[in-house]
């Protein structure tokens, strides 16, 4: 016959649950702290930063659209990562691209070449799943 548990086995185990919850909700405010001072760090970078889901824009700084000449954020939202890449360079690029998504593993940066008055690198990351 399986034992019930005592008062005191039963005290001991709700203070166990709300050291664990307690813990939790600490983990969580810390993730949401760090993840507020990243986007600052990105946001006013002086570095152009763009990110890319399934070789979309879905993410980019201030500071990439003054590189790559854009002056609304709507003109690059949702394109295609190629409107950032010289025409020159398109098809090696997107064939270095489609090669590291095939091997789930995208370069870590691409460079880009210099537009007329841009001499600047971005980075592009993508987000994998």
């Amino acid at each position: 016959m399986p034992k019930t548990p005592t008062h005191e086995r039963l005290e001991n185990k709700v203070s166990e649950l709300e050291k664990e919850v307690a813990f939790h909700r600490h983990t969580a405010e810390t993730l949401r702290e760090d993840a507020e001072r990243y986007r600052i760090a990105v946001e006013y970078s002086n570095d152009g930063f763009a990110f890319s889901e399934k070789g979309k824009f879905v993410y980019f700084n201030k500071r990439f659209l003054e590189i790559f000449g854009y002056d609304r954020p709507e003109d690059l939202q949702g394109k295609s990562i190629s409107k950032a890449i010289h025409p020159d360079d398109r098809k090696r690029v997107m064939d270095i691209y489609s090669n590291g998504k095939k091997a789930a593993r995208c370069p870590p940066y691409m460079s880009s070449r210099d537009y007329e008055r841009m001499e600047s690198q971005f980075i592009l990351k993508s987000l994998q799943p």
